[in-house]
Parts: C-alpha cells; sequence; structure tokens
C-alpha cells in the first residue's frame, strides 16, 4: 500500500511540474523498522506442562518505527495498545490474554499454558508472530 501511495504521489509532483527541495519528505533508515520476530527466552524450555509460564523475547516490536511513530508524534492509540496472545493447538485457537505496548513497545511477554492444554505441539501466537512448544502431560 505504501508503494502505490508513493507512486501515485511521484506522478502527481511530476504532473504539478518544478518541486522545490522543501516540498520533499525526508527520507532515511531512522524510523524504519525490522519485521518482528517472537522467539523463545534464552533458558526457556520449549517443554512445558499446563499451568507453566513460557517467557517470549519479541524483536523489534518497537515503538519508535515509522509503524507507530510518525515524524516523531505516536499514531492515534499508540503505543498504549494490546497486543492479542493466542494459545493454538490442534484445531482450536484460544485467546490467553493482550499483552500492553508501553513507549519502548513490547519486548517480553509471559504466557501461562493454559490449563486445558493437552499434551502435544502448541504454538504461542503474539500479534501473528508464533513460537513453538511442545506440552508433556
Amino acid at each position: 500500500m505504501r508503494a502505490v501511495v508513493v507512486a501515485c504521489g511521484t506522478l502527481l509532483l511530476a504532473a504539478c511540474g518544478a518541486v522545490t527541495a522543501e516540498a520533499e519528505p525526508e527520507v532515511g533508515s531512522g524510523g524504519a523498522c525490522a519485521a518482528p520476530t517472537a522467539a523463545l527466552a534464552e533458558g526457556q524450555d520449549a517443554r512445558v506442562e499446563p499451568g507453566d509460564v513460557v517467557v517470549v523475547e519479541l524483536v523489534h516490536f518497537e515503538a519508535d518505527c515509522d509503524d507507530m511513530v510518525q515524524n516523531g508524534t505516536p499514531l492515534p492509540g499508540r503505543p498504549d495498545f494490546p497486543v492479542p496472545i493466542r494459545w493454538i493447538q490442534g484445531d482450536s485457537a484460544l485467546h490467553v490474554d493482550d499483552a500492553w505496548t508501553s513507549d519502548a513497545g513490547l519486548q517480553v511477554v509471559e504466557v501461562e499454558v493454559p490449563p486445558e492444554a493437552s499434551p502435544g505441539q502448541a504454538i504461542i501466537e503474539i500479534q501473528l508472530m508464533r513460537v513453538t512448544v511442545d506440552v508433556e502431560g
């Protein structure tokens, strides 16, 4: 979507004639964001049991990027917004909690393994980022 807007803006500017340097937006990597990822925290065992707390680290899920900040101003409703956490196992997906971001974004999430978790592989999904754990029982 962003590429389409930039292309349309460029075509409109070209059609209007000369544009001064002040009219062009500042472009740089200062506000760029790498794709966020999730992983089990260092030392966190992937083998879990119902009731265990799983610590997940999020990388690049930060408030200081153009996804959440535009020209130094937080976008409406951000950075303090809920991030849904789901437990996915088999054909079922259970909303287990929401993590709330802060001014620094979200770096660590603690997720309790639901009591109804059954033995086998399960996925913890945090805003479309996923980590896999093995439930023992």
